[in-house]
């Protein structure tokens, strides 16, 4: 943060908590914020004197220069300058100019610390108390939902199919809030679809339930085990710096989620396999019917 003083230093460093931005939820900008405000507290608790202090200073300063305007007057007296009017003006102006320089070389630093902004600033983290307490309610609200939409969930008559509708749903909804994890764009985008093949299939599952056998595999192995590297490279990236192992085990989920990505493709593609079939043997009957009530053309 760049000091607003600087006369003493150029910037100032701030060593932030480790896991304090997934902690506690808060993002850069407010970092940044309140540590300026930080450092503009200690500027003015640095700057701005009491009251008392304020007051001597003044005091002292009145005194200082009472001191030497009056020993120009006294040694323009025991000189005799001061016998005639032009003289006196003469010592006017030199009492004036005297005044000049002193508050020049020696300015009033007590006046110059504007006695005001301390008052106005405690204020601000005052500010900052609430703007942090008034997303918490927000937090919570939101927490009932998904229980309300469970419940609203109809059943499909097969215990077995709930079953494994909830469990899509669940995992649909951890890959969402891992994805909000992760600030990474590329891999952000890997996950997110990643996220649209797991519906999909689920979708699929629910419009076809005699084929729910043919995603047993990837219901009990490929997507709990997706899950699981998508949460230690979360817990792998909150160490906040890239060495040794933990390098490495990022690269190698990152590396992994293509094959994953392929993998799920796959998967809703042999889905629709049997339905390919239903479609050439459909075509096939209809072409044949065709051709025999003479529908079709001699090319045919």
């Amino acid at each position: 943060v760049r000091s607003l003083d600087t006369n003493l230093f150029d910037q100032a460093i701030f060593l932030i908590r480790d896991g304090a931005l997934p902690r506690e939820g808060i993002t850069q900008a407010e970092i940044v914020r309140q540590a300026t405000q930080a450092a503009q507290q200690c500027l003015q608790k640095r700057k701005a004197p009491s009251r008392p202090a304020r007051v001597l200073g003044r005091i002292l300063w009145a005194l200082g220069g009472a001191c030497a305007v009056g020993l120009v007057w006294l040694s323009r007296a025991i000189s005799g300058n001061l016998s005639s009017f032009g003289q006196i003006i003469k010592t006017v102006i030199l009492s004036v100019v005297t005044y000049g320089v002193l508050r020049i070389f020696f300015p009033d630093k007590i006046k110059q610390a504007d006695p005001e902004k301390p008052a106005q600033q405690p204020d601000a983290p005052k500010q900052a108390q609430t703007q942090k307490t008034q997303p918490q309610p927000q937090k919570t609200q939101p927490q009932p939902q998904p229980e309300e939409k469970k419940q609203d969930e109809p059943s499909t008559g097969s215990a077995e199919l709930d079953a494994v509708l909830k469990q899509g749903a669940a995992s649909v909804e951890k890959i969402q809030s891992l994805n909000d994890e992760i600030p990474d764009f590329k891999l952000s985008a890997q996950i997110k679809q990643i996220e649209i093949l797991t519906e999909k299939i689920f979708a699929y599952v629910r419009e076809h339930p005699q084929d729910i056998g043919e995603i047993r595999q990837f219901l009990n192995y490929y997507l709990p085990t997706t899950i699981k590297l998508l949460e230690q490279y979360v817990v792998l990236q909150n160490q906040g710096m890239r060495m040794g192992n933990i390098d490495e085990g990022m690269r190698k989920i990152e590396s992994m989620l293509d094959k994953v990505i392929v993998a799920f493709q796959r998967q809703l593609d042999g889905l629709f396999e049997s339905s390919v079939v239903d479609i050439t043997a459909d075509i096939q009957v209809m072409e044949q019917m065709m051709a025999s009530e003479g529908l079709t053309g001699k090319d045919f």
